[in-house]
Order: structure tokens, then sequence, then C-alpha cells
């Protein structure tokens, strides 16, 4: 496979992990307006973690990936409104990440670890991590969950648009940043919801190698679910992703067949996220320098929030190297 489409496939790989990543007012019966809750000073911790298996095939070829990525998250609120609304700021403190299979793509990556992973992924992934790790990006968060004001930390812009980074286009554009800030959280309907009641919230992501992918996320409220003794909101959740502005891309992405399902915990009485998790399975056509590339990812993501006092959980993230991958070759030890 010639390197320009090898790095147009790592492109696409790489969109698919971004797109990869309530207190409630009862009204009338059975209704609760849905509303997450801030205190100045407060912290929160939360870890997402997000396991990728994708199958590429490519000139005949079938390569099984396998990722899993754990980012630990602070959340720091530093003043509120009248409102409700609050100054944050969102903090990535450590991220992990695991990826083997394909040739020439093993990654074993870790930011609290004291020298990088080398290779052609790892020189695309870990300058964008380093300049993001420890970093805090200030925002404004509404008592609905909508962000605004986003302010990606200084310096990381002009950082993502590193020479080594140049072949993923605008992906991390400022823009983008801030999109996908701002549409990574769980926002609420201005008015009360009972059980069935549904709601939507888009976001779109600019890349000149694959175009303009939007990302549509559906809502549904389905009551209440009791867990560790405590009554939690259930919230029904799926993700449809569309791709188009392609007519001057690199790549033309094709999705042909897609699917998603998950369910959120929030709670109503503190007025945070408790648990998510969402699992997509998406099949894709890209078009590259004359090639075709047909992908199959399913793609699994949760996000926990972590109590005060305990500490997010250190179990190393694992991506098993697929029966089909490359062997390894291991050179023999002469004897003298």
């Amino acid at each position: 496979m010639p390197l320009q489409v090898k790095r147009v496939a790592a492109v696409v790989f790489l969109n698919a992990i971004a797109l990869a990543s309530a207190a409630a007012e009862v009204r009338a019966a059975g209704e609760k307006t849905l509303r997450w809750k801030f205190t100045k000073g407060e912290k929160a911790q939360y870890q997402m973690t997000q396991e990728m298996v994708m199958v590429m095939s490519v000139a005949g070829q079938k390569i099984q990936t396998k990722m899993t990525q754990v980012i630990d998250a602070n959340w720091f609120v530093e003043s509120v409104d009248d409102d409700g609304t609050a100054e944050m700021t969102q903090t990535m403190e450590r991220v992990r990440m695991k990826m083997g299979g394909a040739p020439g793509a093993d990654i074993d990556y870790d930011s609290d670890a004291a020298e990088p992973p080398k290779g052609l992924v790892a020189d695309m992934i870990v300058p964008v991590f380093k300049a993001m790790v420890k970093k805090p990006f200030q925002m404004k968060m509404s008592a609905r969950g909508q962000v605004t004001d986003v302010k990606p930390p200084e310096g990381m812009v002009e950082a993502l648009k590193a020479p080594a980074l140049a072949q993923m286009g605008d992906m991390f554009s400022d823009e983008n940043l801030k999109q996908m800030m701002g549409g990574s959280g769980l926002v609420f309907p201005v008015e009360p919801v009972k059980e069935g009641t549904a709601w939507q919230e888009t976001m779109e992501l600019k890349n000149a190698v694959i175009g303009t992918s939007k990302i549509t996320k559906d809502y549904t409220y389905l009551g209440e679910e009791e867990r560790d003794g405590r009554p939690l909101e259930k919230i029904d959740a799926k993700v449809e992703t569309k791709f188009g502005g392609q007519e001057n891309a690199q790549a033309k992405v094709e999705i042909t067949d897609q699917e998603s399902e998950g369910t959120l915990l929030f709670d109503d009485q503190a007025g945070r996220l408790v648990d998510a998790k969402v699992t997509t399975k998406m099949k894709m056509k890209v078009t590259a320098m004359g090639m075709e590339i047909l992908q199959d990812i399913t793609t699994t993501v949760t996000n926990t929030w972590v109590p005060p006092g305990k500490t997010p959980s250190s179990e190393e993230p694992k991506a098993k190297t697929p029966k089909n991958a490359a062997p390894k070759v291991k050179t023999p030890v002469k004897k003298k």
C-alpha cells in the first residue's frame, strides 16, 4: 500500500476516534426539567474509555486493528452565574492508548511515561496528545449543558500545525477543537421531559482530507432507574454520522451502513452525568489515490464519573494483536 494511502487511511481512522469522544425540576405529573448543577470551586473527575475494532480491506487484503484508549479528565468550576452557567476548565490529566494489528501501526502510549513510542502512527498521535495533556481548556457551560466560549490552551493550535501533522489537514483547527469540546457533552432540551420525550443535537467537523462530517445525536428520556439505592435518570442515545463537502477533499468517504445504541445515566439530584455507554457500528468505503478501501468499524465509548476521594482506574488498556495480523519476526541470536 502506498505511503500516502496509508496516511489517508490513518486520518480516517483517527477521525473515527475523534467522532469517536443534570438536576431535575418537577413541573407536572411525570415531567422534569433536566439541568446540570454547578458550584464554585467544585471539582469532578471522569474517566473515558474508548474501544475500537476496525477491519480494513484493501488490495485484496484484510487487516484487523484493535485500539483501546483511556482518558482521565478533571473539571474545575471557577464561577457560576445567576442563571446557572459555569465558567470552568476541563483538563486531560492522563491519556493511555494501545493499538495493534496493522503492520507498523502498533503503539503503546502513556502520557505519564518517560519516553514516547516511535513509528508512523506514533508520529501522528503523540504530538496531538502532547499538545493537550495537562493543559486546561477554558469554557462556559450552561445549566442545559451547552458549551460556549471555548478557549484552547495557549499554543495548542500552533503546536497541532506541526509538519508531522500536515497530512491530517485541519482536523485539529481552532474551530474544530471548539466544536469537539462543545459537542461532546449532554445537552438537555429547554422544555420539561417525560418518559418518551425525544430531542436532538448536531455538530460539524471540517477536514481538508475527508471533507465535512456531520454528527447527529438523538436522545430519548426513558424514566428513572435505581443504582446503589439512588434514583438516576435514564436516557437512550443514538449517534449518526454523515459526510459531505468532499468535492475538493483528498479522499471520498461513503458510509454504506451504520447503527448505534447507548444509555446515559444522569443524577437528577446532584446535577451530573454518572455513567454513559454508546456503541456504534459503521461500514465505510474510502476512495483515495485511485484505490478503494473498505472499513468496518465498531466503537464503544464509556464515560464514568469518579466519586471524590477515589482515583480513576489504573488498569492498563488492552489491545491484543489480532490473529490475522502480520507476524512479528524475531531476530535470531548468533551464538558465539
